[in-house]
């Protein structure tokens, strides 16, 4: 049976420290430029992307900071990225209130980042009045404006979690060594072969039959297969295979554990496809 690496769930104390300072640090300025950008910006096909690209900094940083402290745990690296992402949520609202409150209601008492229920009792009269409208018409408010006020939260919050999380999950950790492993080689097959039936031979072992498949191009459908490896002991070794076709992309085998000897068969691979590419290749002195 096949057998696939999983996280070992540890982490060292200062992994989500590290997670949690570094993207709280970075979620005040993001928030502010996040909140300018919403009051310049018109556009709201721009203002969706401008909402999404927060919560995609907001988790890539703290799960860069994550990785950093050797974090092996996704259930904790998608707390720290709720955490990280809730409060740049909340950093940002607290700002657009301050902007908005001052430009609307100048003699309206502005609530801090450290009064939680005045920023609530803030939202609250803010609602049922609304401080925008999408064309032109009257300013969007209740029910509508909670609906968009909870989308944005959702976007913000989903997006940095996943991002933390993908990114904590996406090298395999040796436990030996204490160490990420590298990605030591990416292959290129030409889709000769069913995706059932590659993922079948190779999750049975039989990685010498790749020698036989032709090689791919990677301009055109094709088979790609990751080789990630401990560069100090070489012992921890994963396969990782995706389909690459049009309008049709999706991981076939998600790092496969491999044996030191079937990592060797695919880095030979690997030499052959670049010798064999050097070869084709027509040197400017012949043309």
């Amino acid at each position: 049976m096949a057998s696939y690496y999983k996280h070992s769930g540890k982490f060292a104390p200062q992994g989500p420290i590290l997670g949690l300072l570094g993207g709280i640090v970075f979620s005040v300025p993001a928030a502010i430029l996040y909140d300018f950008a919403l009051f310049t910006v018109t556009e709201m096909k721009l203002r969706i992307v401008c909402t999404l690209v927060f919560g995609l900094l907001l988790g890539a940083v703290c799960g860069a900071m994550m990785c950093l402290g050797k974090v092996r745990s996704n259930l904790l690296a998608g707390i720290v990225g709720f955490a990280v992402s809730f409060t740049g949520l909340y950093v940002s609202w607290t700002a657009w209130l301050a902007g908005t409150l001052h430009a609307l209601y100048p003699s309206y008492r502005i609530p801090g980042v450290l009064q939680p229920l005045q920023v609530w009792k803030a939202v609250l009269a803010v609602n049922p009045h609304g401080t925008w409208s999408s064309g032109g018409g009257a300013a969007t408010h209740g029910v509508t404006l909670w609906f968009v006020w909870a989308a944005e939260a959702l976007v913000i919050l989903g997006f940095g979690v996943l991002l933390a999380v993908g990114l904590v999950r996406r090298r395999p950790f040796c436990e030996r060594c204490e160490q990420w492993c590298k990605r030591q080689c990416k292959l290129y097959f030409a889709p000769s072969l069913p995706p059932n039936d590659l993922k079948t031979q190779l999750e049975s072992g039989d990685i010498r039959k790749l020698e036989k498949l032709a090689p791919g191009n990677k301009k055109q459908p094709h088979y790609r297969i990751h080789l990630n490896s401990c560069g100090v002991c070489h012992q921890l070794n994963t396969l990782t295979l995706e389909q690459i076709f049009p309008r049709n992309y999706r991981t076939l085998i998600n790092k496969l554990l491999l044996t030191g000897e079937q990592a060797s068969v695919l880095r030979n691979i690997e030499m052959n496809q670049r010798a064999a590419a050097g070869a084709n290749a027509v040197p400017a002195s012949a043309k």
